[in-house]
């Protein structure tokens, strides 16, 4: 871990400000009228996503550390947690769904939590949660709360009816990701439930 992000003086907001700042960089500024106006109407709402996002991300680690559940230093001197911070900050700098940066939240919050987690399936997580929106994972995890599998996925969606189509198309998306689908008793497959797992509340740890 490069020295310049983990001094011992440095608070835990720093720590994520300077890796998350570090890995999505700044928009590019180009020369040309077009290219300044474009700089200037994207970069402040971008740059609020990333402060929103990186003051969730602290508050949920002090919390932790606060706790006595973790520690700063030793989570940030963690490859595979520093490697999985970037790709989801990657992610939730595109995004404004919230039930998608509560997942992406999540994601990295269980990753700090175990330092010997397989960061490979945490990648795998992480690019199945970009191909999602929040609709995904809401029908996802409706899903794996009930134990018949012969429940139709609209029983799942109150509002199904109503917008017929939109559920229609989640549904065919997550089984294309071969998320659902004839798999085990619950018709969820072992990615969807790594997924699940993943995304879990932490509430109830931080």
């Amino acid at each position: 871990m490069p020295s310049n992000i983990n001094p011992p003086t440095e608070s835990t907001g720093d720590k994520v400000h300077q890796v998350i700042r570090a890995g999505l960089g700044l928009l590019p500024i180009g020369s040309g009228t077009a290219v300044e106006i474009f700089t200037a109407l994207v970069t402040p709402p971008l740059e609020k996503r990333k402060e929103i996002w990186m003051s969730a991300i602290t508050e949920a680690l002090q919390k932790l550390e606060d706790r006595k559940i973790l520690t700063i230093d030793d989570v940030f001197n963690n490859e595979k947690f520093v490697t999985i911070l970037v790709e989801a900050s990657s992610i939730a700098i595109r995004n404004h769904d919230k039930e998608k940066l509560e997942a992406l939240k999540n994601v990295v919050i269980h990753t700090a939590l175990d330092p010997d987690i397989d960061d490979a399936i945490q990648s795998i997580v992480l690019r199945t949660i970009s191909n999602c929106s929040g609709a995904h994972l809401y029908l996802l995890k409706r899903k794996s709360e009930v134990s018949n599998n012969d429940i139709e996925y609209n029983e799942l969606i109150p509002m199904y009816e109503q917008d017929k189509t939109k559920w229609d198309t989640v549904i065919k998306d997550l089984s294309n990701l071969s998320l659902i689908g004839p798999y085990g008793s619950d018709g969820l497959s072992d990615l969807a439930h790594l997924l699940i797992d993943n995304i879990s509340d932490t509430e109830g740890i931080i």
